[in-house]
């Protein structure tokens, strides 16, 4: 399409210039020279252009409006070949081609060329029972044309490989071509385990050749026994020294501190006595005992003064009470009595151990000595007529804030009844509050 429009534009071309040319007397191939009779300058521009190439020349052609005009002719070029590149590869035994292009035109143009072997080193090959070997040499790996290449025979029989066959035998095979050489005795080498005096040792066979292995076990020794064990030293084995029998250790004996701790075992004193190393003196609730053994050196006791302990203030006991142990799920004491009668009781809450929880029914009725009576918080029963007709008892001093729940007919008589917070005691003195 662009050819035929640059035709269209040369004829139109062609047809104007012949037009201005009747009009104007002509034209010219140079560039007209300027008249000096006349006033008119030429401005020529360009109307048509023919590029040159390889095998034809070019031109510009230029045009005033005057219709002077004149052509400039532009030269042929030369061709700009490139690289030669192989389009043919050329073999030790066939020519090759190569070809190259012009960048102005794209004509091409080509050549022959030979070519050489292309050899390639073949590493030697040692021949086998089975296979024939070779010596190294050189092959062209476009025609495989070789140089240097040497048959070497077979030999005989070279690597051996062995299969194990039952206790006694293997067989031997070639480890090139497989083939069965030969049935053969194992060939043992042994390598022997001392047994310990605990553990198993071992004679192991192995079969140079094929591997096979087996062992015959050795009894162990069993040990030898050194010295009995005593407190300070083991029983050990004199052989491999293993401790069979541990030391005992002392088996000590403690007394008081007034006595040698020893062992029971080998009489060994381990420690001298050293005595009793006191606590302090007793207390009301309080042991005097050796901070050392443990050792009971007194038993609590109050310090009574007028009937009240000096240190607690606790009441001192009536200490000719009738008390007897019975059982209601526990053990507990019940007041009976009395064996002396006196004017003040003080009824224990603890006596050996066990709590005092009852007064027996008639336990101290028809007493006329009694006038106070003093009945601490553990007892929870008072029998019927337990303080009955005791003429001089006109008071009873509770521990609790509460009297006892289980109480008989009867059983305080005409006394008044006093509880926790209503009086203070100081010896045989009752102040009421």
């Amino acid at each position: 399409m662009k050819r035929k429009m640059k035709g269209l534009l040369s004829i139109f071309g062609l047809v104007l210039i012949l037009i201005i040319l009747v009009s104007c007397g002509g034209s010219t191939q140079e560039k007209p020279q300027e008249s000096a009779q006349t006033q008119h300058s030429h401005s020529y521009y360009k109307v048509e252009e023919q590029n040159p190439t390889c095998y034809e020349a070019g031109y510009i052609e230029y045009y005033c409006d005057c219709g002077l005009s004149y052509r400039e002719n532009l030269s042929k070029l030369d061709h700009s070949f490139g690289e030669w590149e192989i389009y043919t590869h050329a073999t030790c035994g066939e020519e090759g081609f190569e070809i190259r292009y012009c960048s102005v035109c794209n004509e091409s143009e080509t050549r022959t060329y030979y070519g050489e072997h292309n050899y390639v080193t073949i590493s030697a090959k040692e021949p086998t029972c089975c296979v024939e070997g070779h010596t190294e040499y050189k092959e062209c790996s476009y025609c495989g044309n070789q140089e240097g290449y040497e048959v070497i025979e077979t030999t005989t029989h070279q690597h051996f490989y062995y299969e194990q066959y039952g206790s006694e035998y293997h067989y031997e095979y070639c480890e090139d071509c497989n083939e069965l050489i030969q049935r053969l005795q194992h060939n043992f080498t042994t390598q022997t385990i001392e047994a310990s005096c605990e553990e198993y040792g071992a004679i192991i066979y192995t079969c140079d050749d094929c591997g096979y292995v087996y062992q015959e076990d050795i009894q162990p020794k069993g040990h030898v026994l050194g010295e009995e064990a005593t407190c300070t030293t083991d029983q050990i084995c004199t052989v491999c020294q293993k401790v069979i029998v541990e030391r005992f250790g002392h088996s000590l004996v403690y007394l008081t501190c007034d006595d040698d701790v020893y062992c029971s075992i080998c009489n060994e004193v381990i420690e001298k006595a050293t005595g009793h190393v006191s606590s302090g003196s007793a207390t009301c609730t309080e042991h005097e005992y050796c901070t050392s053994c443990y050792q009971n050196i007194a038993n609590p006791h109050h310090t009574y003064v007028d009937g009240v302990c000096s240190e607690c203030g606790e009441l001192e006991l009536t200490s000719s009470l009738v008390l007897e142990l019975d059982f209601d799920g526990e053990y507990f004491y019940r007041v009976t009595g009395i064996k002396n009668s006196t004017s003040y009781v003080v009824i224990p809450n603890i006596y050996n151990g066990l709590p005092v929880k009852e007064i027996k029914s008639m336990a101290f009725m028809g007493d006329s000595l009694l006038e106070k009576v003093y009945i601490p918080s553990n007892i929870t029963t008072i029998g019927e007529k337990a303080f009955y007709n005791c003429s001089n008892l006109t008071e009873i001093f509770f521990e609790e804030s509460v009297k006892p729940n289980n109480l008989g007919n009867n059983w305080k008589g005409s006394a008044k009844l006093y509880y926790k917070g209503e009086y203070t005691i100081s010896g045989n003195v009752v102040t009421l509050s």
